[in-house]
Order: structure tokens, then sequence, then C-alpha cells
């Protein structure tokens, strides 16, 4: 993939995944921590998924998901950064089948 490809699809995929997580995060009110947390983390890997499987990315993995968030925590730019980051799960390299 060449650079100008890669980058597009990168702020593509960041893009998508802050919209997903800024209307997750909508319905914070009237749940819990819990109830939002899970609720949260749950609708980032939907939507890494569904961008991965529709660009031939890699589907991170649910506790990937989960790691990456921990990663995020405390930043001025928690949703920014978390998109990053599960973007650059997808963005990595695809295992090979064996």
């Amino acid at each position: 993939m060449n650079p100008l490809t890669r980058y597009r699809l990168m702020e593509t995929g960041i893009q998508t995944l802050k919209t997903v997580l800024v209307e997750e995060a909508a319905k914070r009110p009237g749940r819990t921590v819990e109830q939002w947390t899970t609720a949260e983390v749950n609708a980032m890997w939907a939507a890494a998924r569904d961008f991965a499987e529709q660009h031939g990315l890699r589907v991170p993995l649910l506790a990937d998901v989960v790691r990456v968030e921990r990663q995020a925590c405390g930043h001025c730019d928690y949703g920014s950064k978390w998109a990053l980051y599960v973007t650059g799960l997808m963005m990595a390299a695809k295992p090979v089948a064996v």
C-alpha cells in the first residue's frame, strides 16, 4: 500500500471510530460506569471489526481494544488516542495463515 493510501485509510479509520465513540458516550446518562464502559468497548470493537473487514485490514481482538483503551486513559484527548491506537491495531500486518 502506498503511503498516501495508507495515510488516508488511517485517517478514515480514526474518524470512523471517534464518531462511534462519541455516539456511544452520549448514551452514558442513566447507565452505571460498568454499563457504559462495556458498551463503549463493544461499540469500538464492532466498528473496528466492520471497518477492517470492509478495507481488508486486520480485525483486532476485543482484548486488544480493551488494552489500548487503558493506554489512552488519562490523555486529555482520550477519545482521539483510543481511536488512533485501535486504528493502529487494524493497520498492523495481517497474520499469515500457515
